[in-house]
């Protein structure tokens, strides 16, 4: 499947799905794409969690990077080197950290306010579906 149509399918897919730790969070919603490009369901490595039990993974691994990095089996590339629907870490102002996917000229993360789209200036680092 061309990128922009997984990045699209997985939207509509989850279109009337509410964020929620465990079932479509940030995390889950990039995998959902990922699945869509590579075939690859990269969501078993997330068990159903809560907001406290995501932290505790998060720490576990030592960073919301190093977890995605584990469960990808991908190393952390820059900005530049990202195609569209590759996972990317985003900071994000008061927030902080998120995982969302790279579009067009943004990136977009599924937060408590639906999908939102956050500048590419943004993207700390992200990994290539391609590797």
């Amino acid at each position: 499947m061309n990128r922009q149509d997984a990045i699209r399918t997985t939207m509509l897919s989850f279109a009337n799905e509410p964020f929620k730790y465990g079932t479509l969070d940030c995390c889950l919603f990039a995998a959902k794409v990922a699945e869509q490009i590579t075939g690859i369901d990269y969501s078993a490595g997330f068990d159903n969690y809560t907001e406290d039990d995501a932290a505790e993974y998060i720490s576990e691994a030592g960073s919301l990077s190093d977890l995605v990095s584990k469960l990808l089996s991908r190393t952390p590339v820059d900005p530049d080197q990202l195609a569209i629907g590759d996972p990317a870490l985003v900071r994000l102002p008061v927030i902080g950290d998120a995982i969302g996917i790279v579009s067009a000229e943004s990136a977009i993360v599924k937060s408590n306010h639906g999908a939102v789209r956050i500048s590419f200036d943004r993207i700390i680092h992200g990994w290539s579906l391609d590797a």
